[in-house]
């Protein structure tokens, strides 16, 4: 008889996000420059690398996520994907971030899939928001003009390159993985009792549990927003007081609180 490494499903779902993690960090240089060598101008990252190969990650994630439940049973898939999620909001400082962005991923995809005629092809639904995650406020640059004017469709090549590099490099992390032919998966006996219905809305952290880095600042629209910021992006943003576009936000970095900065910050979709 054949013996078989046994792997519990909360073992699984650990190893499935270090492993699209370090893959995306690993791999995002190359995605970068590759993109930015075919498209010059049109594909400028507004991101931080270490966020942008983040948001990879989580695209991955979310991707991969939709194939639980053509691999596994119905009920080990839903407690696969609990633990995966319940995983992603341990992770400290991006846990609330990390799951929101998985299931808004998620979310988009499977709208996508119940209604193919008025949004399109569904794989291609989380590429898409990745890119409005990596560009920033220079997403318009990759939409389709039509005598000057906007069509309010993204460059299918520039789409289609990074559907491609996803389904790729992450697809099938599964079972080409992680539930190799001599692994069985359990369920384990650690029950899950965590109700992760209050993950599903991002809620920005109290004023005190922020971490540094985090900004909080105004959209266009008037709603608030916040993000996390690495040291030498805050940094850049300071030197930007003499722009002309201004947006209001509070930066709580290093146990400085500054209010009213000048400088013009990327949109956040």
């Amino acid at each position: 008889m054949e013996y078989k490494k046994q792997i519990t499903e909360q073992e699984v779902a650990t190893l499935f996000i270090l492993y699209l993690t370090k893959e995306a960090q690993d791999i995002w240089p190359s995605i970068k420059k590759s993109l930015e060598d075919t498209f010059k101008e049109r594909f400028i990252v507004t991101e931080e690398d270490m966020v942008a190969s983040y948001d990879l990650a989580l695209a991955a994630i979310a991707q991969d996520l939709q194939a639980l439940k053509n691999l596994f049973p119905k009920d080990q898939a839903k407690r696969i994907e609990k633990w995966v999620l319940k995983s992603l909001a341990d992770t400290e400082d991006w846990g609330k971030y990390a799951v929101h962005e998985v299931e808004k991923y998620s979310n988009a995809f499977q709208k996508s899939l119940k209604n193919i005629e008025q949004y399109g092809n569904p794989i291609n639904t989380i590429p898409i928001l990745l890119l409005y995650r990596w560009l920033g406020k220079n997403i318009d640059s990759i939409e389709v003009k039509l005598n000057g004017k906007k069509t309010g469709y993204f460059d299918p090549i520039i789409v289609g390159m990074v559907t491609h590099i996803l389904v790729r490099q992450f697809a099938g992390t599964w079972k080409r993985v992680i539930i190799t032919d001599g692994v069985e998966l359990v369920e384990g006996d650690i029950p899950f009792d965590e109700d992760l219905n209050d993950l599903n809305d991002y809620v920005p952290e109290s004023e005190e549990n922020k971490p540094n880095g985090t900004i909080r600042y105004y959209d266009e629209d008037g709603n608030i927003k916040e993000k996390w910021l690495p040291p030498k992006q805050i940094k850049e943003l300071l030197k930007k007081g003499g722009e002309k576009e201004y947006i209001r936000f509070s930066l709580r970095a290093h146990g400085m609180v500054l209010k009213k900065l000048g400088g013009s910050y990327p949109m956040v979709s």
